[in-house]
């Protein structure tokens, strides 16, 4: 639709995305003039450490690359289905080796975290970036995809200015 636009009706677009990228300009450097500091929030959420795996995953790790090796010509989605049914077929004993795994990973993880956090308390920006670590739920319902989108948008600063839209996304 966007190409089959003549450039008389385009220019309406692009217009109202001039104006809003002038209110961006102007709300970014009130945001940077009052203290906003957008570098310092990216620098810190990148050294944040990495989720623990489940023993389901651990599992898919070691045992997915194996069974891609002896059905070269299957399909991800096959060989993903595969790997669920071998998952399916283990026998406790077997499953109790990948959940010390996972505990182990679950243990790095909260000891990387309280690090991370102690390094976010002597940056003063605890206000920003959210550090709060909850056991994961089995299941992803509509409230936890809710959480996670929560949380991954409490690391933004809230004072930061919405980025301007194009002619295109006004579109």
């Amino acid at each position: 639709m966007w190409s089959s636009l003549s450039k008389s009706d385009r220019a309406i677009y692009e217009e109202f995305a001039k104006r809003d990228k002038k209110r961006y300009d102007k709300e970014m450097k009130d945001f940077l003039d009052n203290g906003g500091n957008v570098s310092k929030l990216s620098e810190v959420e990148s050294r944040r450490p990495k989720k623990c795996l489940s023993a389901y995953m651990i599992f898919v790790r070691e045992t997915r690359s194996k069974v891609q090796k002896e059905n070269k010509n299957m399909h991800v989605l096959e060989i993903m289905k595969q790997v669920g049914k071998q998952w399916q077929g283990l026998n406790a004993t077997d499953r109790k080796v990948y959940q010390d795994k996972a505990d182990e990973d679950k243990i790095r993880y909260r000891k990387e975290l309280k690090e991370f956090e102690k390094e976010v308390d002597k940056l003063e920006l605890k206000k920003s970036i959210k550090t709060v670590s909850r056991p994961r739920k089995k299941k992803a319902t509509s409230e936890t995809k809710s959480r996670k989108r929560a949380a991954r948008d409490s690391t933004k600063d809230p004072n930061k200015p919405v980025k301007a839209r194009s002619a295109y996304i006004i579109f």
